[in-house]
């Protein structure tokens, strides 16, 4: 016990008050794992936190149930379309296929989105969402 040095100006002293607490590194990964966590829930709660957090850094309303009828303009129905939803970098977000009378539903995971209407043989659609829900795509043949 004496061969230590505890005196104030001490190397012993020194070491022990830089080891007084957990290091800084092992504090931020702990922050970061529960922001994560936060975020994770945040995000997956239903009509929560999560979707005023898509509002915020997406800057349109999350999760909008969306429908329609895709025919073409002399107003026959066109069954398996493609619709789908494309974000503003070009990437397919979701995407569905109308049924055998033209009619299709989707969730659009952000209104400032695109809808993009598909079907062989006609000209691709590009529809903006805004604050509409209900479409009627008509579709001009190539």
């Amino acid at each position: 016990m004496d061969s230590y040095n505890k005196n104030e100006g001490s190397n012993y002293v020194r070491a022990e008050k830089e080891r007084s607490g957990p290091p800084f590194y092992i504090i931020a990964l702990i922050l970061f794992v529960l922001m994560l966590v936060f975020i994770d829930r945040a995000v997956t709660t239903e009509n929560g936190i999560g979707e005023r957090l898509v509002q915020l850094f997406a800057g349109g309303k999350a999760d909008v149930a969306i429908s329609g009828n895709v025919s073409s303009v002399e107003g026959d129905a066109i069954s398996m379309a493609s619709v789908c939803e494309r974000d503003s970098k070009g990437r397919i977000v979701t995407v569905t296929f109308t049924d055998p009378d033209g009619n299709f539903s989707l969730v659009m995971k952000n209104t400032k989105n695109t809808l993009v209407v598909r079907a062989s043989g006609y000209v691709t659609q590009n529809v903006r969402i805004g604050s509409r829900t209900a479409f009627d795509v008509r579709m001009e043949k190539q």
